[in-house]
């Protein structure tokens, strides 16, 4: 069994984020380190070590690898998931001009899960953010679709599930921030403005990130939001359907 990888161990020994990205080179054969980490970075990883020795300090007080092996076992028994190894940093604390309220981010592959976290975190919020990640996991090897594949739609139904399995076993309390940016109206009027005509763009066009992230002139969080959106519009929506449903029976009817 994989699960919780001993990054606790790693940023004991030596916490120079290109030392602790030269021990993930296994899962990222064709990139250096350096660029490993540049990746890592825009997702929530720790730019100070001296910081970063403090928070994992207080993260391995606080048993959060073993927590978080708990929580890895009674999902993946639950969503029968696959098997994959789950990395844990320090989250990213921000500067004084660069304020970061999150107190977890996470990045998930086809085979591997990153989460970065903050030393106050709670087990739910620790919770959330894995059962985000882990869907996204299970779902990209349900749908038996390579991610290169992924169009815009896609994307925008896979962030909104995610976050349905989070309401479903923690409540909106835990849902991410994106979740209430807009009423339902505007999304409705953003749905037909600007995605109705562009989801299937696929992630190689740049305009596929622009509409999924909300990059100027577009509404912050655009995609994830309306994704989120989609979601909830499906009446007796269980976390077993969503591994395998079609990002197509989500889409708006006229």
């Amino acid at each position: 069994m994989m699960g919780i990888v001993e990054t606790n161990r790693w940023l004991m020994d030596n916490n120079n984020p290109i030392e602790i990205c030269k021990q993930l080179a296994k899962e990222f054969p064709k990139m250096s380190p350096n660029h490993i980490y540049q990746m890592l970075l825009q997702h929530g990883m720790y730019r100070d070590p001296s910081q970063a020795k403090k928070d994992a300090e207080v993260l391995v007080s606080d048993d959060i690898w073993r927590e978080m092996k708990v929580i890895y076992q009674r999902f993946q028994r639950l969503w029968q998931g696959p098997d994959i190894p789950i990395y844990i940093f320090p989250m990213n604390a921000g500067g004084l001009f660069n304020r970061v309220t999150d107190k977890k981010s996470g990045l998930a592959f086809r085979n591997h899960i990153f989460l970065f976290v903050r030393p106050d975190i709670s087990l739910k919020e620790l919770t959330a953010v894995f059962i985000h990640e882990y869907h996204h996991v299970c779902r990209i090897a349900a749908v038996k679709k390579h991610e290169n594949d992924f169009t815009l739609l896609d994307r925008m139904v896979m962030e909104g599930l995610a976050e349905h399995a989070v309401m479903t076993y923690l409540g909106k309390d835990y849902l991410a921030n994106w979740t209430d940016l807009y009423s339902d109206e505007q999304l409705q009027l953003f749905w037909k403005k600007y995605l109705k005509e562009n989801i299937h763009l696929k992630r190689i066009e740049r305009k596929h990130d622009q509409l999924l992230l909300g990059k100027s002139p577009y509404p912050k969080m655009l995609g994830y939001t309306a994704g989120y959106f989609l979601v909830r519009q499906k009446k007796d929506l269980t976390v077993k359907k969503t591994f395998a449903i079609s990002s197509e029976d989500f889409k708006l009817k006229e």
